[in-house]
Parts: C-alpha cells; structure tokens; sequence
C-alpha cells in the first residue's frame, strides 16, 4: 500500500516508513486498549513534555511488569473457524517447538487466545513455568518465580515495603496489615522474618488488590508512572509525530488489535475488544453486533452490473436480508449478524434480448460444429440457454424463438446467471462438468465482512455486447464498410392481387447468417407468408409474423458456400389491398429487430440494407414459387417466373 501511495520511495524508505507505522500501531494498541484493560486509566495527552524522562525503570523491568507471569496458563487453546476445539497445547510443550505452528498457523492460535480466561493474578504459578521453562520438549527446565526473584535482588530492587516507601507511598506496618491469610502470612514470617524483608516481586503479587481491580496499589503506581513517562516523554510518540500525513493519525488511533488480526489473518469472527475474553458461541448471540456485507458485480467484459437483487438468508432461521447494486455494479446489505453464516444470492431478470441476436447463434453454432470454438467457461454458460448443460442446437432453437418473438422469456433460466468471481473453473471448455457456484453458499461473515464479488453473465449473448444498464432489446449498430444487401423487384400493384416477391442477395455467399425486421403498411398489405428457396435450412421456424404491427422478423443463419448470386434466397407472399408500388409499403424496421449480416471470415457485423429495383433484373433462371393455398384440398395455383 505504502508503494502504491508513494512510488518514488526507495527500498530503505519504505522500510523506514513501514517500520514508523508499526511502532505506532503497536502504541496505540497499548494506550487505547490494553492498558484500560488492565483498568489503567492515564491522564489524556497533553503532548511531548521534554521534562519528563521515558526511561524504563528498575522497578518496572525486574518486578511489576512481571506480573504477567501469574496470569499464564499451563495450556495453548486453540480453535477454528466454527468455534470447535482443535488442541489444548501443554505450554512446556510449545517451547522451543515451532513445527507446531507451522502445522496450525497463528489463525487457531488467536481465535483461542480470544476465549481463554488468563489466571487470577496472585502468587501462584503453573507448573509449566516453575519446572519445564525454555526447555525442549520432554527435557525439564527451569523456575521462573526462582528467576524472577533472583532478578531483583541481582539488580538491587528494593524489598516491597522499602520500594513502596520510595515511590511515595505507605509502608505496611507489619505482616498482619499486609496480609490477613494466615497460611500465606505464616509462609512469609518463615522465609523472611518481617515485612520489611520481603522480595519486591512477591508483595506485588500477594498484596491486596485494589477494588474491582487485577493487582494491588503498588503495582497499579509503578504502571502508571512508568506509561505515563513511556508517552509524555517520547519525542517520537505517535501522536506527536509531525511527518504522518493529514489524518492518519486519527486512523492509527482507530485501529484496534482486531482490526489488524482480520485483515492480516484467515480468522472470521472476534469480539470487537480481544483482551476480554469472551465464549466464541457468544460473539454471534442474537443481540450480539451487527455487521455489514458489501462487494460487486460486473460481467466477464468488465461492465458493472446495477439492478440486481442481493438477497442473504441466514443459514440457521432463515431470515433474510436483501438489496441491489447501484449504478457501479457494488451493493451493501447492512446490520447482518456479526459471525453468522449466511447464503448470498444475486438475482437478475427480464430484458431477455438485451446484448441477443443472430450474431450468437452464428457463434453457438460455429461452438457445436467445432469450427470455432466458444474460448470461455462464461460464454458457453452464456450459450446453454435452455439450462441443460450442454449447448446444442436445443439452445438455437429457444434463442431463435427469443429473437423472433415467439417468446418473450426462456423458460428454464433468468436472463442473468452470476458465478463466484474467486472460482477457478477445473476445465475452462467443461464448465458444466463441475458444480460452480453461483453464490456464496453458507458464508461465514465478520464483523470487517470482506468483498463478495460475482461475474454476471448474461444469457444468450456469447459475444459480451449486452449492456448492463439497459431496459430495452440490445440497440447496439452495427459497423463495418461493407453491407449485406436482400434485393427485391418493384412491383405495381392492384387491390385483391396476390403478389410473388423473390429475394435475392449478390454477396449471400460472404455471410453465415443475417437478421431483420420488414415493416409492411397494414393498410395496403397483407402477409400471407414465405416460401424457402436455395436458403439452406430455411424453414417457417425462422420467421415471424406480428401481425398487429405489420412486422415480419426473420433470423437465418448457416452455410451459403454452395449459393450463387443469381440464386433466389426465398419468396415472400403477399395480397395487395389497395393500389400502389411495393416499395412504398414495405421498409426495413430498425428498432424491433436490428436489420444485420454476419460477415463469413471475420465474423464482422455488417449492415443489412433492403432494396428494390425496377425492371426485370432478375430472374436469370426458371423458378417455381410455392402454391397457394397450402395446404389444399381440390385445387391449388402454383406460379412461377421464367428466365429473362
């Protein structure tokens, strides 16, 4: 992070400022958290005063700050996850045993510590440091009350009450104001005769604690002397840094040591203040804290994804939270259970056309045919249409009936399917052959909930041109210098008359398929059919009247190699009402259905143009032209068109 920020550190910089970060956070951990735990509460920070002297003092390093020592337990709890117990570690056997945390890591070590209730602070200590400390495993080792003794006397502690005398404060009179267990107090007058005799180390561990407190008067003098003088005279305290920038030292001082073990660890759950013990099963109580889930979704292009439904179901009573992503594609599902698990679903529908044509069947086919096929896991998900797993031409054909309107919806699946943007498919080209997740399934959520992410892929469109932000069919035009053009003669015409219109192309054999919407003027003609003719694999399966609007849609796509540009690509039938010229009833309709050709090599979009010439352009060959009526039952015309 720091690198990104400021790129033109050097290796030592970094190093330095990193190194300034840490410090900082550890003294803010110290003073905004362990210290209150510990119910030192010190005097707010007034800033550096060059008149106090930080050193650490003897009475601090050799004796009260050893306290520690009785608080220790004889065991290493350790936990996962999901609150279960994984180890209880003899602390003798952890010394000097680091293979123990490579098989683990720190993760169970934390989410354990963060339940175990410490030892009461008093003069008892567990076996593990009074006969086995610093020794390897199985080997004995040494006494850490012997050691701490020997400390102080080896670097002049003074005894307790002399040491209380010179901090300012009262000496006990004798052993019956310092202690009022008659065992303990027989044990003292044994080994050191009177009050005045007694090791510093030892009154601050027998001496009364003050109310509601962990320790005694002495030990609660010597603490807050020594941190007070650690921060009102250090010229280097955090807090009086003046080479942070604007802000970070708010920052710094709002970091908790959670903060930093979830964002630097796998642990998923901890109490908000981890020097209070509390059961793991009781972070995620009902009236526990609540906690946010946020993340985003974009398409396998890169676009984000607004208006879809986040829906999170608690896993355990099946309540439910729910929202949809803004505009950027991200969304925030607010106040979930802290540590719960929850099931996240992302839900997108309708719109079915957007980013669909005939394009994608071009492109599905080529997938079937294995002429070229689909290079992604999203765009042959994309493909199956029909939610078989498999892409067939069972998906061509529903798609086809999509993009002619004949449906309005698919049937088996929404228009958007969303897949875990961390899954790593096994077989890109085999996406169905593994169980992919298409949300996250019993998500384990912290109180910093990390980023879901998903991949929106919209169904049907294998070439990734849907747009994500649109309400209406795909409107995306076509570009390319060149063009597909369907040709058809002119004709006048007389009210009553049934008219033959043949259409051609002259660069049919440069595409693999093409679409279109022919706006015909229900005023003047009446549809009354098409008729396939060279175009192979052209059945009534391609088209589509709507005859309330007057539009006839036409999807094709397949092979024209064997086509030439003279050939008649099929005939469409019509019944004049009223008098006029065929051109003037009959246009293309752009907005329906996009009036496009797919060029054959280079898959290129093309647009489609419809045109009318005068005169008897064509036709250069005998044509027979379907019968009407058909069926029929005792008579049918069929007409034809004769070589010019």
């Amino acid at each position: 992070q720091l690198k990104a920020l400021h790129p033109s550190w050097d290796d030592n910089t970094l190093y330095e400022e990193a190194r300034r970060r840490v410090g900082a956070h550890i003294q803010a951990i110290v003073y905004e958290e362990w210290l209150p735990a510990m119910g030192i509460s010190l005097p707010d920070y007034a800033g550096y005063d060059a008149g106090i002297n930080p050193t650490i003092s003897n009475e601090f390093s050799a004796a009260a700050f050893r306290l520690g020592h009785t608080l220790l337990n004889s065991h290493l709890h350790t936990m996962d996850n999901q609150g279960n117990v994984l180890a209880e570690i003899p602390l003798r056997d952890a010394f000097f045993n680091p293979p123990v945390l490579a098989d683990m890591g720190l993760d169970p070590f934390f989410i354990g510590m963060a339940e175990q209730i410490q030892q009461e602070m008093d003069a008892k200590m567990v076996d593990e440091v009074r006969n086995f400390l610093f020794g390897t495993p199985g080997a004995g080792g040494l006494d850490l009350a012997a050691i701490n003794i020997q400390r102080g006397r080896e670097r002049g502690v003074p005894p307790f009450n002399i040491l209380r005398a010179d901090l300012g404060l009262s000496p006990y009179e004798d052993l019956e104001a310092f202690c009022d267990n008659p065992q303990i107090k027989q044990i003292l007058l044994d080994y050191y005769g009177n009050i005045n005799n007694i090791d510093a180390w030892v009154g601050l561990l027998l001496e009364e604690h003050m109310p509601g407190m962990l320790f005694g008067e002495t030990i609660m003098h010597i603490l807050m002397q020594q941190f007070g003088d650690l921060r009102d005279g250090d010229r280097y305290f955090y807090e009086n840094d003046p080479y942070f920038p604007n802000g970070e030292i708010a920052t710094i001082k709002e970091t908790t040591f959670r903060d930093i073990i979830m964002r630097n660890t796998g642990v998923e759950i901890m109490q908000e203040n981890v020097f209070e013990a509390i059961p793991h099963d009781s972070i995620c109580m009902a009236d526990g804290p609540l906690t946010d889930i946020n993340g985003a979704i974009q398409t396998w292009t890169g676009l984000n994804v607004p208006n879809v439904n986040i829906t999170a179901t608690h896993v355990n009573d099946s309540t439910s939270i729910t929202t949809t992503t803004l505009s950027d594609g991200t969304f925030l599902l607010e106040e979930a259970k802290s540590c719960a698990h929850y099931s996240l679903r992302p839900a997108k529908d309708g719109n079915y056309m957007n980013g669909v044509s005939t394009f994608d069947l071009v492109l599905i086919s080529r997938h079937i045919l294995e002429i070229e096929p689909l290079d992604s896991s999203y765009k042959i998900i994309a493909a199956n249409v029909n939610n078989d797993d498999k892409v067939s031409t069972f998906d061509i054909v529903d798609l086809r009936k999509l993009i002619l309107f004949v449906d309005t919806a698919l049937a088996n699946v929404d228009s958007w399917r969303f897949v875990d943007a961390d899954y790593v498919f096994n077989d890109p080209t085999m996406p169905f052959d593994e169980d992919f997740p298409e949300y996250a399934e019993d998500h384990s959520v912290d109180q910093n909930a990390e980023n879901l992410h998903f991949v929106a892929i919209k169904m049907g469109d294998v070439n990734g041109n849907a747009d994500p932000e649109a309400f209406n069919e795909n409107d995306t035009q076509a570009r390319s210098e060149d063009e597909l053009a369907l040709v058809a003669i002119d004709q006048s015409l007389q009210a009553g008359q049934t008219i033959q219109v043949p259409v051609r192309s002259g660069d049919i054999d440069k595409v693999d398929g093409f679409q279109f919407a022919l706006k015909m003027d229900r005023s003047a003609l009446a549809f009354k059919g098409m008729t396939a003719q060279s175009l192979p694999a052209l059945s009534a399966s391609n088209i589509h009247y709507l005859e309330k609007e007057g539009l006839l849609l036409f999807s094709w796509n397949g092979s024209t190699d064997a086509l030439n540009a003279d050939d008649v690509l099929f005939t469409l039938q019509m019944e004049a009402l009223r008098e006029g010229q065929l051109s003037d009833f009959v246009h293309i309709h752009p907005h329906k259905l996009l009036a496009e050709a797919y060029a054959k090599n280079s898959l290129n979009i093309l647009p489609l143009q419809w045109r009318f010439e005068q005169g008897e352009s064509y036709p250069h060959s005998f044509t027979v032209l379907q019968n009407q009526p058909n069926p029929f039952r005792s008579q049918t015309a069929i007409a034809f068109q004769l070589p010019a």
